[in-house]
């Protein structure tokens, strides 16, 4: 069975900046159950990610019309608004280079 690990919490917090679920109805439980439901109808495979102990499970957003992705093409207009910079996800972790274009600064 999968379950959500305690590092992904934050994604559930009105504050946190990244993809999250606060204020989309959908809660810690019912994105469980639709992970072990897709997983089960799947087959059971996961997607190795970028180390060995990384692994995805990529379901179709079912659960809510609130959730979108945090992503956005990389096209010539925005092109001026990619910032970069080194990032940390917490106090424990090396920095690493990463790049964004902040949500405010979207046309539209």
């Amino acid at each position: 069975q999968l379950v959500i690990d305690a590092f992904c919490l934050r994604q559930w917090e009105a504050n946190y900046a990244g993809s999250r679920f606060h204020g989309t109805g959908v809660t810690q439980e019912m994105l469980e159950s639709a992970c072990n439901e897709y997983f089960t109808k799947s087959g059971g495979k996961l997607q190795d990610g970028y180390a060995p102990f990384c692994k995805h499970i990529f379901i179709p957003n079912t659960l809510s019309d609130q959730l979108k992705a945090s992503t956005v093409s990389l096209t010539p207009e925005l092109e001026s608004l990619v910032r970069s910079g080194y990032d940390a996800r917490t106090p424990k972790e090396l920095p690493v280079l990463t790049r964004w274009v902040d949500v405010k600064d979207l046309p539209g």
